[in-house]
């Protein structure tokens, strides 16, 4: 059962990147809170509540989403490392900038721009964060393949399939 492996290896993971947006927004590298940004489509409000809603949601997906790296690391690749990771974390994080600007559309307490900001809103990240500023966009990206690499490498042992069994 490799699923229990890939949540373990997706939590790790999810709790890295999430460590590393609190520093970034702490040290005033960027102020995209996606806990905040996940829990309020939760609790509609930006609350403490929303935060911590967040927080749970943000490593739920974090492992739900290495079930899939895992799917590619047994079924595709037949093996895994933290290149191989890597690699699949180009289609994750393109699927993600994506994501980012659809939810301007979809969460009810984004802003999208020239709008003016309204109390107990939030700004719409935009394609891959841009609306954040270039440090941010950067940082996403590197949070994505620093993700895919720690599932990947987490995940290196991973039972291999053979269409011929060996023979001993």
């Amino acid at each position: 059962m490799y699923y229990k492996r890939a949540c373990y290896s997706g939590a790790i993971g999810g709790f890295v990147t999430l460590f590393a947006m609190i520093v970034g927004r702490r040290a005033g590298v960027t102020d995209l809170n996606m806990e905040l940004l996940l829990g309020s489509m939760v609790t509609r409000d930006l609350s403490l509540l929303a935060d911590a809603i967040g927080i749970v949601l943000y490593l739920f997906f974090a492992g739900l989403i290495a079930c899939l790296y895992a799917v590619g690391f047994v079924h595709v690749t037949q093996r895994a490392s933290w290149a191989l990771g890597l690699l699949f974390s180009l289609v994750h994080v393109g699927m993600m900038g994506l994501v980012m600007d659809a939810l301007g559309d979809i969460h009810p307490l984004l802003i999208r721009p020239p709008l003016p900001l309204l109390e107990g809103h939030l700004l719409a990240p935009g394609l891959f964060a841009v609306n954040f500023g270039a440090t941010t966009v950067l940082g996403f990206i590197a949070l994505h393949f620093a993700y895919g690499a720690l599932v990947g490498g987490m995940f290196q042992a991973a039972p291999r399939r053979r269409l011929v069994p060996v023979l001993t």
